[in-house]
C-alpha cells in the first residue's frame, strides 16, 4: 500500500512539474499568411537560383578541364 502512495505521488510530481515546463514556452509563430501559391513560387525561385549556380560551377570545372586535359595546345587543323 505504501509503495502504491509513492508510485502516485511521484506521478503527480511528475505530471506538475511538465506542467509548469510546458506553460513556459513560447507561443507559436503565427502561420504565414500568404497564399500556398505565392510560397510555392517563392520556393521555386529558391530552387531556380540555386541549380543555376551549380551549373555554373559544373561549367566551370567542364571547361577548364577541357582546356587543360582535351583541347590540343598548338594543334591546328585546316
Amino acid at each position: 500500500m505504501h509503495l502504491r502512495f509513492q508510485k502516485i505521488s511521484l506521478l503527480l510530481f511528475l505530471l506538475q512539474a511538465w506542467k509548469s515546463t510546458s506553460a513556459q514556452t513560447t507561443a507559436p509563430e503565427q502561420p504565414d499568411s500568404r497564399g500556398i501559391l505565392e510560397r510555392l513560387a517563392d520556393r521555386a525561385g529558391q530552387a531556380k537560383a540555386r541549380i543555376q549556380s551549380i551549373g555554373e560551377t559544373v561549367l566551370g570545372f567542364a571547361s577548364a578541364y577541357y582546356e587543360d586535359h582535351i583541347q590540343p595546345s598548338g594543334w591546328r587543323l585546316c
